[in-house]
């Protein structure tokens, strides 16, 4: 969960950055759907996994959920991009470019050890990363025990479930997608 939540954490920024730049009006709504996305995304596995009478198995939900987002990462220029500018912007975005400014050559990218101490040194820059971190992990903890919340309450009610578990988490987890864009 630490290791996803500082992943998360690290790429979130990035696509708020992304929306920043794409949309300097609307952009409340913009964010809205961005962090709808993040719900919805964290909650689709669940809906994977339940929609089978039996359930699927969870090596079966991780490769169906893994090839899903695969489809979707080489379908996203097509989608997203203009016509005509599917090439262009695509090649722009691996080269940390705009196309509408132009191609120029990103900053050489250093990692290691030195890089990392130089970030950390940021004493503002440090406290919200390290806030930000926590809140991505508190999040994803708290998503994680979601279907042991729902599993428990099924166990100790002993009544008939209207949704299975899997189902009952897709739908707590992912109605944050729809609040999150309800403007």
């Amino acid at each position: 969960r630490t290791l996803v939540g500082v992943c998360l954490a690290g790429i979130y920024p990035v696509g708020m950055r992304v929306a920043a730049s794409q949309y300097p009006s609307g952009l409340g709504a913009r964010l809205g759907v961005l962090v709808g996305a993040l719900c919805l995304g964290t909650a689709f596995p669940w809906l994977v996994r339940g929609s089978t009478t039996q359930g699927l198995p969870y090596a079966a939900t991780l490769a169906a959920v893994s090839g899903l987002a695969c489809l979707g990462g080489i379908a996203l220029p097509a989608v997203v991009l203009p016509r005509g500018t599917h090439a262009a912007a695509f090649w722009a975005f691996l080269q940390c470019s705009n196309p509408r400014e132009g191609t120029t050559p990103p900053k050489k990218l250093e990692v290691g050890g030195a890089a990392l101490r130089e970030i950390l040194s940021e004493a503002g820059f440090r406290a919200a990363a390290l806030g930000y971190f926590g809140h991505m992990w508190e999040l994803y903890a708290f998503w994680a025990f979601i279907p042991v919340l729902i599993q428990e309450h099924a166990d100790l009610s002993g009544g008939q479930a209207v949704l299975s578990v899997p189902m009952a988490s897709f739908v707590t987890i992912g109605t944050g997608a729809v609040s999150s864009t309800v403007v």
